[in-house]
């Protein structure tokens, strides 16, 4: 994170040397971990819509002083904002969700098409001409809905949890790619072979390092063992 390159390893990468440009986030959100007693007790003090909506309102002033030069410039402010402060608006946005997702399993088919239209709307005004919330928001609520209450796309659990691998190996197996020229050459094809290495990383990697540590116990490898009993039931004769 402080020190994402290595002499030598993809310097000719034309858009940076990063060997895993996706690790930054991992220290963000260990910070948001360990601020959730002192959210919550904020929450309790003063209400959680309260404690949202001063966040996202203290976000948003931070939003606005970026767009102007002499802030967004001045030491490491900038990337305070857009590596912590911005995906703090997430976080809160989505333990609120979570707070609340009987309801917003109510109105999910009425506030789909509603954050879609922001969200894209966003895109085609410009985010310096829409407010941080209108941006937040939409998105989180996208997620959720989309991810947490639309048609059943097929029980995955059963292959393990890829998550962490893809998001851990995608990005060493992207600069890889590009550095022996082969997205150049066939990007396309290249593009399909990176995602097919990605979870197949994924696969090695949660069947070989994460699993054999977690204890049999633990959700995912209960989730698991679940996905694989009920498709073995499935595939039972009558």
């Amino acid at each position: 994170m402080y020190q994402p390159t290595l002499p030598g390893v993809f310097e000719n990468n034309p858009v940076n040397a990063a060997m895993n440009g996706a690790l930054w986030s991992i220290r963000s959100e260990v910070l948001f971990y360990l601020l959730i007693p002192f959210w919550m007790f904020f929450c309790k003090r003063i209400g959680n819509m309260q404690s949202w909506m001063f966040v996202l309102v203290a976000v948003q002033c931070a939003d606005l002083l970026m767009l102007n030069d002499a802030w967004a410039t001045y030491g490491n402010l900038y990337l305070i904002h857009i590596g912590y402060l911005i995906p703090f608006a997430f976080f809160v946005t989505g333990s609120l969700l979570y707070l609340y997702r009987e309801q917003l399993e109510m109105y999910a088919t009425r506030l789909l098409p509603i954050c879609l239209l922001m969200f894209l709307s966003s895109y085609m005004i410009g985010k310096e001409n829409m407010p941080l919330i209108l941006r937040v928001v939409p998105l989180a609520m996208l997620v959720v809905i989309i991810g947490g209450y639309f048609r059943y796309l097929g029980n995955w659990g059963r292959y393990g949890d890829l998550s962490y691998g893809i998001y851990v190996y995608h990005y060493p197996i992207l600069q890889t790619l590009i550095a022996i020229g082969l997205f150049s050459a066939m990007p396309f094809a290249t593009a399909m072979l990176a995602v097919v290495l990605t979870v197949f990383a994924g696969l090695a990697s949660w069947h070989w390092i994460e699993k054999p540590f977690l204890s049999k116990k633990s959700h995912y490898i209960q989730a698991e063992s679940a996905a694989t009993s009920a498709i073995n039931t499935e595939l039972e004769p009558a």
